[in-house]
């Protein structure tokens, strides 16, 4: 590998020139136009990744704009990498211009550039490297570059009416060492007739897969010192307000996702446990606090918990609340084991709720799941593990990769262990250290996976 190596340290300055163009472009994900079904500024992306790629000396294709494709090697692949070139919007709070590609101290920053335009440039810079020092293996790699993972990864759809994945697939689109287990998904919707005339509306959640930081009821014939020793004997702190239409008591919370609800303060579960000693808003509030109480997060209370040994516990963030006219309307999001099934987690959830709530369901998504001791997982962990002398395992989360529900897929890469990269968020940034052992890791991968003797 030295031969590989010195040339990545002798062409760096191109990795990281390619992964710049990419992050310049602003490609959030827009309404279809001129036939770009994911908004221009997608297939501005797409177009200068695929740009990027042939003058790489890689064999590329467009498909309708939906995903682009670059290969080395010929034939049919024996291993995909799957890279994405939409981003989230870009947000505030930024200290860097998001779309500069900026570097300061060491680190690029801009969005994307480790979800996932960094971590593209680093995949097709690897396969470039492996042409150029004579290393080709003898079976094929394809990237295959989507544009929709942010929004939904209808590209993925589109692109399986067209080619089948090749039999292994990774996505530098997670965390090292490497992400095998990926829980499933169901969302859940509790609703219940409200008739207490003092409770006027209740309103908290912007996202469901967000533990919500604020949450507000509007009260009317209700004390202030009431609220205000009712919020101290359920142990919270509210914010009391007058206004024209009625009393607002406001709960707050500390933001994190929803697949680890241990990690915020969930605004809602707290103001309907004020709400319940209150003794305001009836059976529905009563009920919803009893089966969703604030500071639980493996619905044990909703008859939900369960746990296995690949992936740990279920979790359960009830998230978003609206009482309006009447009508009590409640929504969790549940990430569950992978040995379990949606139908599994429903049937837990119509016994153990079914007695106060309504209960629907919506976006249930099974469990993903790759045996560590897989040869190519284990291939995966070995170059890992001799490239960076850490030890290297698989990871189990409670979010989804790229690559969920895709067979044999698997996120390697792209954030090291101990480090943030601000993904999603502010300043994210990927170090150019970083961004080079990216490359290294990647094509060693490609390397070993598509060897003849693997």
């Amino acid at each position: 590998m030295d031969k590989l190596y010195q040339w990545m340290d002798a062409h760096a300055d191109e990795l990281i020139e390619a992964a710049g163009r990419l992050v310049r472009i602003n490609s959030v994900g827009g309404t279809p136009e001129n036939g770009h079904p994911f908004g221009d500024g997608v297939a501005a992306a797409l177009d200068e990744a695929l740009a990027i790629a042939q003058n790489w000396g890689l064999a590329t294709h467009n498909h309708e704009y939906y995903v682009g494709t670059a290969q080395l090697g010929e034939g049919e692949p024996r291993l995909g990498v799957l890279c994405h070139l939409d981003t989230v919007p870009l947000g505030v709070g930024w200290t860097h211009d998001p779309l500069g590609a900026e570097i300061d101290d060491g680190k690029m920053y801009g969005r994307g550039t480790t979800d996932d335009k960094g971590p593209a440039a680093a995949t097709l810079f690897a396969l470039r490297a492996l042409k150029e020092c004579g290393m080709t293996p003898p079976a094929a790699c394809r990237v295959v570059l989507g544009g929709d993972e942010e929004t939904g990864s209808t590209d993925m759809e589109y692109y399986q009416t067209k080619e089948a994945f090749p039999p292994y697939l990774f996505s530098p689109d997670g965390s090292y060492p490497l992400i095998n287990t990926e829980k499933g998904r169901v969302q859940l919707t509790v609703t219940a007739p409200m008739t207490d005339p003092r409770l006027l509306w209740a309103r908290g959640g912007v996202a469901l897969n967000a533990v919500p930081t604020e949450a507000t009821a509007c009260l009317c014939g209700v004390e202030t010192q009431a609220v205000q020793e009712a919020a101290a004997r359920a142990g919270h702190t509210v914010t009391v307000a007058e206004t024209a239409e009625g009393m607002t008591v406001t709960a707050h919370g500390a933001a994190a996702h929803g697949s680890t609800p241990e990690k915020g303060e969930n605004a809602v579960t707290a103001l309907l446990e004020v709400l319940a000693v209150l003794g305001v808003g009836g059976a529905a509030v009563k009920n919803a606090s009893e089966k969703f109480p604030f500071a639980e997060y493996g619905g044990e209370s909703a008859g939900a918990a369960c746990s296995d040994a690949p992936s740990g516990a279920l979790t359960l963030a009830f998230t978003c609340l609206s009482i309006e006219g009447g009508q009590f309307v409640g929504k969790a999001d549940i990430r569950f084991p992978v040995t379990f099934t949606v139908a599994d987690i429903e049937g837990k959830l119509h016994a153990g709720l079914d007695a106060a709530f309504t209960v629907t369901f919506a976006n249930c998504v099974e469990g993903h799941h790759v045996p560590e001791d897989s040869p190519f997982v284990q291939t995966l962990l070995n170059v890992y593990a001799e490239e960076t002398g850490e030890e290297a395992h698989g990871l189990a989360i409670g979010g989804g990769t790229y690559v969920h529900g895709i067979p044999n897929g698997v996120a390697f890469g792209v954030e090291f262990p101990g480090v943030d990269n601000r993904i999603h968020g502010a300043d994210e940034f990927i170090g150019v250290d970083e961004l080079l052992m990216d490359a290294r890791l990647i094509a060693r991968a490609v390397a070993a996976v598509c060897a003849e003797n693997w």
